[in-house]
């Protein structure tokens, strides 16, 4: 568990089936998981069994004024639930691919700074994640 970061030119995401295609892209993928207290009668240290795990997703990608993504900026409401594909690798044949679905929970535009504007998406893994190849 722990954080990934992935970013680069071969950075595949894709948001219900809209590809996020900016010169600048990211994605972190947060990873937790629960716990319970299983400490009994005389112990001296906390002892704990792992429950749920989770995910968080921070997208970050830029695009101009020009070029912005209807259809994106619709999924990536607030409150929406997406598909949400990721390959950090690119979409080459053997490269690893991640899915899921999850819901949208916060996110923020930036005001248009020299034609381009830095759009962040904050999701959130609703269930389990596949993992498989293209």
């Amino acid at each position: 568990m722990g954080t990934n970061h992935y970013s680069g030119e071969d950075l595949y995401i894709s948001i219900n089936g809209v590809v996020v295609n900016a010169e600048s892209r990211s994605i972190s993928v947060v990873e937790s998981v629960d716990r319970v207290d299983a400490s009994a009668g005389p112990s001296r240290a906390r002892t704990y069994i792992t429950t749920l795990s989770s995910a968080e997703f921070i997208i970050k990608y830029s695009e101009t004024t020009e070029s912005q993504n209807v259809e994106l900026r619709t999924a990536l409401a607030f409150g929406n639930s997406v598909a949400l594909v990721y390959a950090p690798k690119g979409t080459a044949v053997g490269s690893p691919r991640y899915s899921c679905t999850a819901t949208v929970v916060g996110g923020s535009r930036q005001s248009p700074f020299d034609d381009l504007v830095a759009v962040s998406a904050t999701l959130l893994r609703n269930g389990e994640q596949l993992e498989d190849v293209f």
